[in-house]
């Protein structure tokens, strides 16, 4: 419905919106399209869990349930990084809480502050996700959007990567998704989606009329 006419899709409630959104989602998970590579025809597995698993009122379009969560909490004034300096490669991309801030590195050694969720930055970052089997880190703010992905070839382990959601005050979930890079990047594009300001614009223009 979006893609066909995106006008009328804004002026639906949005309750209405997040369930076709949730439906969605729940379909990419759990009944994957097939495809085909050459000749052989592939089904891809859904994602582990089933679909009694799916929660549609989680995060921006409902989700399954996570492999591994750990809520949020205090924000701590010890300093943590991901991966750890023992194993962390030669300029290699990294997080580090240094006990007021997050920072992130990437492998050509800049480094950028990663605003968190809080009064004064309400747009913030508030969650860490860890996607598998592709290995790749997520930022998302309050409600579940996309904020950011951390540079590939970060080298860490969920345990490492929880440890430092921790003691920056932030949830932190693992999610396995498909095997398939096609049916992988339709996934999180549905489970985390990135927040349109020009849409949300729009659509206030047009219910003021």
């Amino acid at each position: 419905m979006a893609a066909l006419d995106p006008l009328l899709w804004l002026l639906w409630p949005a309750p209405i919106r997040r369930a076709v959104r949730a439906a969605r989602t729940a379909e990419a998970l759990y009944r994957p399209k097939p495809f085909r590579r050459r000749y052989v025809r592939f089904v891809p597995d859904p994602v582990p869990g089933g679909i009694a698993d799916f929660d549609a009122d989680l995060g921006a379009s409902g989700r399954p349930r996570p492999t591994l969560h750990k809520p949020a909490g205090a924000r701590s004034a010890g300093k943590c990084t991901a991966p750890s300096r023992a194993r962390q490669r030669h300029k290699g991309p990294y997080l580090h809480w240094d006990g007021e801030t997050l920072v992130a590195g990437d492998a050509r050694g800049r480094v950028r502050v990663v605003p968190l969720a809080d009064d004064d930055h309400p747009d913030g970052v508030a969650e860490l996700v860890w996607l598998t089997p592709q290995d790749r880190l997520l930022h998302l703010d309050r409600d579940g959007y996309l904020l950011a992905r951390s540079p590939l070839g970060l080298h860490a382990q969920p345990g490492n990567l929880a440890q430092l959601a921790a003691a920056a005050g932030l949830t932190f979930n693992v999610y396995a998704l498909s095997h398939w890079a096609e049916t992988r990047t339709e996934q999180a594009a549905l489970l985390f989606p990135r927040r349109w300001p020009r849409l949300r614009r729009l659509r206030k223009r047009l219910v003021r009329r």
